[in-house]
């Protein structure tokens, strides 16, 4: 019985200033002497001076706690493994521009014209993710495989209703060059059949926030004044949930003459039911609509690679591989 834990903190921290100085473009003439050329008017970007001004701050953590299982009794071995993950992510960025008639040197924002305030960008955000997790394996004689993997995982970017989800896994597998019958066949270093079914989540295709009403601003001319406004900017799902896929595997894997020549072959099926997609509704509808669990993806195919690998001497040796893959893929809505 053993237990693992890691933590992780990163901080990043950047900042930057963007400064635009006017320039005047001058032709001589002895006549008339210099004059501009560039046609700077006193309102124009060509004839100020700016200073964009930008900050972005990012925290991430991460926590992970294992407790791992280890028991043999004979040619029967047994693991077993549960654990925590825990991923947060905190971001603010800010981004600020003002100008000036006049020449300016300092890069300072407190030297332009306040009059000109202007804010690009002003953004913060938090997302979390929280997984349990957990897995058996049994072999016998290390010739039959057995596993089984569960997961528990919630994401902030989903309504408390859906914010959890299981995702189940099993694999079987058979090493047949372990068989006492194989052993007359020398050439034979490894031959393995395997078969394994899976689901995993997914939904980074989620915004932080879009399981949330949220109101966009803005002004509006009323008696000839600007009134400030808002309204709710989309519409909300209360269904949506985890994206899932299934994903079904059979295969082999082989090498022969000390594996020196080994390679693998695999089958494979993935689905997902509940693909996350955008719909276009009638206009009538009232709002911009959310992405929902309305697509379905499927896709089948094969892949296959070799690959030999020698020693010439102590000094050199070489390898060479080659793979090849089919695959045929379907999406509806």
């Amino acid at each position: 019985l053993s237990f693992y834990a890691k933590g992780s903190i990163r901080q990043y921290n950047e900042n930057k200033k963007a400064q635009s100085h006017k320039i005047r473009m001058y032709t001589y003439d002895d006549s008339a002497g210099p004059s501009t050329t560039n046609g700077a008017t006193t309102g124009s970007k060509a004839n100020k001076e700016s200073l964009t001004e930008g900050n972005i701050r990012a925290l991430y953590q991460l926590y992970e706690f294992f407790l791992n299982y280890n028991r043999s009794f004979g040619k029967h071995n047994v693991s077993a493994m549960f654990g925590n993950t825990n991923e947060l992510r905190n971001n603010y960025t800010t981004e600020v521009y003002r100008s000036s008639n006049n020449s300016v040197s300092l890069d300072d924002l407190n030297v332009y014209d306040t009059t000109t305030d202007k804010i690009n960008k002003s953004e913060a955000y938090k997302w979390a993710y929280v997984s349990l997790v957990g897995r058996l394996n049994y072999d016998f004689g290390g010739k039959y495989l057995i596993e089984g993997t569960w997961r528990h995982d919630g994401s902030s970017r989903l309504v408390k209703n859906n914010r959890w989800q299981d995702f189940f896994g099993a694999s079987i597998g058979w090493r047949i060059s372990e068989e006492a019958f194989m052993k007359q066949f020398e050439a034979v270093s490894n031959l393995k059949l395997r078969a394994s079914w899976g689901q995993s989540g997914n939904v980074s295709t989620i915004g932080n926030y879009e399981a949330y009403p949220q109101i966009a601003t803005g002004t509006v001319v009323m008696n000839g004044a600007k009134v400030p406004t808002g309204w709710i900017s989309g519409i909300t799902d209360d269904s949506r949930t985890w994206e899932t896929v299934e994903s079904t595997n059979v295969g082999i894997d082989y090498g022969f003459f000390n594996n020196r020549l080994s390679g693998t072959f695999d089958y494979f099926w993935r689905k997902n039911d509940g693909m996350l997609i955008n719909i276009t509704y009638p206009q009538v509808y009232g709002g911009t609509a959310p992405s929902t669990n309305s697509g379905t993806y499927k896709t089948h195919g094969w892949e296959f690679a070799v690959n030999w690998q020698d020693q010439i001497n102590k000094d050199w040796s070489y390898n060479v591989g080659f793979s090849l893959s089919n695959a045929k893929t379907e999406v509806t809505s």
